[in-house]
Parts: structure tokens; C-alpha cells; sequence
């Protein structure tokens, strides 16, 4: 299956990243696949897919490693998961599926420039030719976001390190993990069908956050 997006019709756009001051310099222009805009800054986008993002994969990644575990060592699964059950069960848990997330999102970013979450809140991430960056670079870019974006998922620095990048992303136009490979983030135009796409993203979350509270 061909995962690269369409090529025609493109536009040019001149993208802006960090200097080392903070300015924004100019970069070489980047092709914009069709039905994309270019580099609006559009912060909360990206968090609350980032959020859909941490929980899907994580759920997924976490069922995929105790699948494995199981299978080869059950008595040790036990004891690995026994741990979530215990008083700082819910910290370990929310660690533990960042982690395991981390390559599941890289390799729907590599392969598509999305994951589910950017699907729905319409966000990709590009190269400068508009195609999809590899998974290679994309599990760079996650581990950068791993470390530097949300501080390892760990309770409260995790969202002082959000609200750093979103301050940067404000004034520089662009995030470290991004500027450091030169990637280019792409937007769905906002309309109608957005709108209610990021609904529905919203939805998801507080779906997610009721469950854990009082279903979990």
C-alpha cells in the first residue's frame, strides 16, 4: 500500500524555524499536498491529538506487551502488571503506556505523516517534499517529544514541559522536535468537517477521562 499523499495539486510555502536566539529563519520551501495548509499555528490541535494519541497507542501498546508477556511468562506479566494495582498504580500505568506509545505513534507518523489522533484534530507531519518523514526519523521525533514534550508522562512536569512547547510553538512558530529535523507540521483548512472532527476528538477525551474516574 502506497502511504504517500497526493502530490498534486502543491503550493509553496516558506516555513520558519528556531535560530538560536529564538528569531524565525527562513527555510527552503516545502510542497503542500493537496487538501493541507500550510504551518498555521494551531497549538491546541496538537495537544489534544497528542492526548488521543497517548491514549489509543497506549492502550494498544500496553495490550500488545502483556499479550507477549503472557504468552512467555506469565507469572512475571503478573507481577509486572501486578504493579499497576498498587497505591501509585495509576502513575506507573500512565508512564508505562507513554512509553509503549512512543513507537506505535512513530510508525503511523513515518509511514502516513499521521496517527489517529492528528487524523481527527487534522495534523500531519511532513518533510520538505510534503511526504511522509520515515520511521527512522519519526521515532527520533517522538522520543525528543518523549523526553523534552511531555517529561516522560510524569506527573506535573509532564505539563509544565506542554505548556513550554506550547510557549515556544507560540513565538518560534515551531517545536524543538520538529525544528531539529527541519519537519514541517501541515494543517487540515479549518470548516465545517473539521469542526466536527475536533468535536468528536474532544468527546473522545472526556470519554476517555469519565472512564477512568469513575468506570476505571
Amino acid at each position: 500500500m502506497d502511504f504517500r499523499p497526493t502530490r498534486q495539486p502543491t503550493s509553496e510555502l516558506l516555513l520558519s524555524f528556531d535560530a538560536p536566539a529564538g528569531e524565525r529563519v527562513a527555510i527552503p520551501p516545502v510542497a503542500v499536498p493537496a487538501m493541507w495548509s500550510g504551518p498555521r499555528i494551531a497549538p491546541w490541535r496538537r495537544f489534544l491529538a497528542r492526548e488521543v494519541d497517548l491514549v489509543v497507542s497506549g492502550i494498544v501498546g500496553t495490550h500488545f506487551v502483556a499479550w507477549a508477556l503472557y504468552g512467555f511468562a506469565p507469572l512475571s506479566a503478573d507481577r509486572f502488571f501486578g504493579l499497576f494495582e498498587m497505591r501509585y498504580g495509576a502513575i506507573l500505568d500512565a508512564l508505562f503506556g507513554a512509553f509503549v506509545a512512543m513507537p506505535l505513534n512513530a510508525v503511523f507518523i513515518g509511514l502516513s505523516g499521521s496517527t489517529i489522533g492528528k487524523a481527527v484534530f487534522g495534523v500531519k507531519v511532513v518533510d520538505g517534499t510534503g511526504n511522509p518523514i520515515g520511521i527512522a526519523r519519526a521515532f527520533r521525533r517522538e522520543l525528543h517529544v518523549w523526553i523534552v514534550g511531555i517529561c516522560l508522562q510524569l506527573p506535573i512536569l509532564a505539563y509544565l514541559a506542554m505548556i513550554a512547547a506550547y510557549r515556544r510553538l507560540k513565538d518560534a512558530g515551531t517545536t524543538p522536535w520538529d525544528a531539529a529535523q527541519g519537519l514541517a507540521v501541515l494543517h487540515r483548512p479549518v470548516g465545517a468537517a473539521q469542526r466536527a472532527l475536533d468535536v468528536l476528538g474532544v468527546a473522545m477525551l472526556l470519554g476517555w477521562l469519565a472512564y477512568g474516574i469513575y468506570g476505571g
